[in-house]
Order: C-alpha cells, then structure tokens, then sequence
C-alpha cells in the first residue's frame, strides 16, 4: 500500500512540474502560446472604403425621387396583353382610372390623399387615410421597381418617373388592398370592396396612386 501511494504522489508531482514547465516556455517564446486571429487593418479600411462606396451610390440612386410627394390622383400601369379581349391599353386604362377614382373618392382619398417621402438614405413614410407609416425602400430605376418594408414586411411596387415632378407608385391587386387595410384598419368596408371587386376583373393591371411634388 505504501509502495502505491508513493507511486500516486510521484505522477502527481510530475504533472504539476510538467504544467508549470509548459507554462514557462509560453511566457518565454509568446508564439508558442495560442493566439487569435486578428484582422488587418487594412482590411478593415478596405471594408469602411467598400461601406462608403455603397451609401454614396444609393443616396446618387435615391436622389431622383428624394423629396415629399403628395396624391394627385389614382395611376393604373398595364402590364400584359390580356386586357378587356382585346380592347386598346388605352381605352382599358382610362376606364379602369375613372372606376378606380370613384373608389377612392368613396375611400375618402380625394380629400385626403397619400403622401409619401423619399429621403436619400433610403428610409421613406407614407401618410394614408389617417396612419402615418414610417420604414425603408430600395429603389431600382432601371427597371422601374421600389421595394418597400413597413413593420418588417416587404411589400414590392412599380415606379415610374413622369419627368422630375410626377410619379406613379402602383402595386398589384392584393397588395394594394392589402396597404389600404394596413393603413385605414378596413376590412369590410363598401368602398374597399368596390376596389376589390375593380382589381379582380382585370389581368396584369397594376393600380395606385399618381404623385406630384
């Protein structure tokens, strides 16, 4: 029993004095001791230039439509061939206009139309039918689309520029009834029904609303 415990002690000693040699060859070489990956300044510079680079660009971008709009009336795009069997893109959406107007009107819009702001660092608001809501957008120009986000939904949209002192903001069918009830809480209104029952009987129309500075 003696002889083992003696046994025991000594690989205990040995790993005490093992551990404190290790730890004494760190302090002496600091390389061979584990170390944490640091990044380069460098590269860190490169990422703020890159950051920049891409906020310049988006205020360039934004700076064509940055500014307060207010309503001026509704805006229908069409978008595809299939419209009314065959009757000219024209006629089809000046009809669809004048119905979608008496709809607004019902809804109150002609007297108290949407407004929407653009800043340039790419948050935007708009204020419809009493609610005033505040989030973000990106805006493509090329292709004439904005991509909006309120209260963390995303909600995509067509813009078309009409010289430097109108817009057209229009959506497809369901999401702009679905911004009409985010912004006036309806549900069951008459006038809401009216513009669903509007956007239900046409194909590959957009509707929205025409904005002026």
């Amino acid at each position: 029993m003696r002889t083992f415990l003696i046994t025991i002690a000594s690989i205990i000693v040995g790993l005490v004095y093992s551990g404190n040699a290790l730890a004494q060859d760190n302090n002496d070489n600091p390389q061979a001791a584990v170390q944490q990956p640091l990044q380069s300044p460098d590269n860190d510079e490169d990422s703020d230039d890159s950051d920049n680079d891409n906020d310049e660009h988006m205020r360039q971008v934004n700076r064509a439509i940055a500014g307060q709009w207010r309503y001026g009336g509704p805006s229908v795009e069409v978008t595809g061939k299939n419209l009314l069997a065959g009757v000219g893109k024209g006629i089809a959406k000046g009809k669809i206009k004048k119905k979608l107007n008496k709809a607004y009107k019902k809804l109150g819009l002609h007297k108290a139309g949407p407004q929407v702001t653009f800043n340039e660092d790419g948050t935007c608001s708009i204020s419809l039918l009493g609610a005033n809501i505040r989030g973000r957008y990106r805006y493509d120009p090329d292709n004439e689309t904005v991509k909006l986000r309120w209260h963390g939904i995303p909600l995509n949209a067509h813009l078309r520029r009409d010289g430097n002192k109108k817009l057209h903001l229009t959506f497809d069918a369901d999401k702009l009834l679905w911004l009409l009830r985010l912004a006036g809480g309806l549900s069951n209104s008459s006038a809401l029904k009216a513009v669903s029952v509007l956007t239900s009987n046409y194909e590959d129309v957009l509707m929205g609303f025409e904005l002026k500075r």
